[in-house]
Parts: structure tokens; sequence; C-alpha cells
């Protein structure tokens, strides 16, 4: 299995992905591939450690996620308080 079909089917899309939640997986390249992922516009790095994966079939600009990925992000920090 691909790391980004490993992702969308843990995480799905248009959800946020914490670094910190990919560490179980023992994968020596993991940040390469990433890299290779987001060169390939297939995930989107929000920041360091956040990355999203935006539904291809949505209409959706990476403008528009910026929106979309910070009311996540709100909502993730404010439901761990």
């Amino acid at each position: 299995m691909s790391l980004l079909n490993y992702l969308i089917e843990k995480h799905g899309y248009n959800e946020l992905i914490f670094s910190s939640e990919l560490r179980a997986i023992a994968h020596e390249t993991l940040s390469q591939d990433l890299q290779q992922l987001i060169d390939s516009n297939e995930i989107y790095k929000y920041a360091n450690g956040i990355y999203f994966i935006p539904n291809p079939n949505s209409a959706f600009q990476k403008e528009e996620l910026d929106g979309l990925i910070k009311e996540k992000l709100r909502s993730k920090i404010n439901c761990s308080n």
C-alpha cells in the first residue's frame, strides 16, 4: 500500500494529519515520500508537521483550503482543551 493510500484510508480527505500521528509508520524514507506527495500536489503541507489531503473531486483552490484548515485546526485545539 502506498503512503498516499494509507493516509487516505486512515485520515480521509479534508482532515488534518499531524506528523506525530505518522510516527507509527516504520518507514525510513517517510520524509522523502511526504515531500514527493507535496511536490505532486497530492498532499498539502499547511505548516511544519501539519498535512492535509484535499479531495480531488472538490473545486477548492489552495487559498480556500487555508481557511478550511485554519477552522479545522482551531476545532482540534478547542477539543483538546
